[in-house]
């Protein structure tokens, strides 16, 4: 057990990106958070990526070249890098399907998808039991 955790350890590497705030901004000012992590880190993956892929080229295998990203929705920008790359790519949400409908809830709405009104999940469906886009 121990020396395949050895060998997978060598596998993986840990790296940070930039967030692109400054020493002296305030990092419990949200906003300001979100809004420099978007305009920051989507670059700063690419060229992450390109950077690595590049290095490896040389690797007939593949073996140590980025070939898929897999990323929580508080992050799925990284999935159009991702697409921008040819790399495939999958969104994983940890937490419980309740918490990604709570997060969904007010999209879902606007959509005309679930209505607002309707205890329970109110789909708007189709006479096949299809869920309709828009109403019903």
């Amino acid at each position: 057990m121990k020396s395949e955790i050895d060998h997978l350890g060598a596998q993986i590497k840990l790296v940070t990106l930039p967030h692109g705030l400054d020493p002296e901004d305030d990092r419990s000012d949200q906003p300001k958070v979100i809004l420099s992590l978007k305009s920051t880190m989507p670059t700063k993956l690419h060229e992450l990526i390109l950077d690595i892929n590049n290095n490896n080229a040389l690797d007939a295998d593949n073996n140590n070249k980025i070939t898929c990203l897999v990323v929580s929705k508080n992050i799925g920008w990284a999935l159009e890098v991702a697409h921008k790359l040819g790399i495939k790519g999958a969104l994983l949400w940890p937490a419980s399907a309740t918490s990604l409908a709570s997060f969904e809830s007010i999209r879902l709405i606007d959509e005309g998808i679930i209505d607002s009104q309707t205890v329970g999940l109110g789909l708007n469906k189709d006479e096949n039991g299809l869920i309709l886009k828009g109403g019903r």
